[in-house]
């Protein structure tokens, strides 16, 4: 047997044993409690102080730290350039990216590559250039549609999953944040430089892969466009 067979096994004995309970205590319930009503009542809301109340507790505990810990979803900055009839493919890049920063160091910043869905479980995966700067992030995508290519890069603040936990206590979480992560200037110029520099490094490799052969870019299409997502 498997470890998935033995595991379909285990939870199929757990809720028969959960079933076999739960018909046992209404039994019990019928034929053993007082035939008194207001007694009844009593007796049965004492049994479901001692029985119940905890379980559903825990369980509601159980729901609430999920979803803090997986559900909670950071805002994000995005800022895109859409380069038309461009042929470069996402890999090559972010290759190019990876080159600029190796030339250009940022004390401090992280450099990776992360998969994520395109649509649903059953999708296929897409790349992205990870960039971690303290409890700032930003995704690198690059997209082909038909013969252009979109160069996007998102940013947001993702403190740890502790903190966002924290953040996230009713009441409390506002007076932590501010503990823990206040607003200061220098948090706040410091990732809007991050943010310049990463658009400088993303406009630079374009130069880099212009060197080997691919069109530079146009002065419209090297300029920010005038619509920015912000909260």
């Amino acid at each position: 047997m498997d470890n998935g067979s033995a595991s379909l096994l285990s939870c199929l004995s757990l809720v028969l044993a959960l079933v076999i309970i739960a018909f046992a205590m209404s039994w019990l319930g019928q034929h053993l409690l007082p035939r008194n009503p207001l007694i009844r009542r009593a007796v049965r809301g004492i049994l479901r102080l001692i029985f119940i109340t905890p379980f559903r507790a825990l369980n509601q505990t159980g729901r609430w730290l999920f979803n803090a810990v997986n559900n909670t979803r950071p805002d994000y900055r995005r800022h895109q350039l859409f380069f038309e009839r461009y042929p470069v493919s996402p890999l090559e890049l972010y290759q190019a990216i990876d080159d600029v920063f190796t030339r250009r160091p940022i004390i401090g910043i992280q450099i990776s590559r992360v998969s994520r869905l395109e649509w649903h479980l059953l999708s296929t995966r897409r790349t992205y250039v990870l960039l971690k700067y303290r409890d700032a992030v930003c995704f690198i995508s690059a997209v082909p549609v038909g013969t252009g290519l979109l160069v996007s890069w998102r940013y947001a603040a993702m403190p740890s999953r502790l903190s966002m936990i924290l953040f996230e206590i009713p009441y409390c979480g506002f007076i932590i944040e501010r503990m823990i992560s206040p607003p200061t200037f220098y948090r706040t110029d410091i990732y809007d430089a991050l943010e310049q520099a990463i658009r400088g490094c993303v406009v630079e490799a374009t130069n880099i892969l212009a060197n080997r052969g691919v069109r530079p870019l146009t002065q419209a299409e090297q300029r920010p466009l005038l619509r920015e997502f912000y909260r």
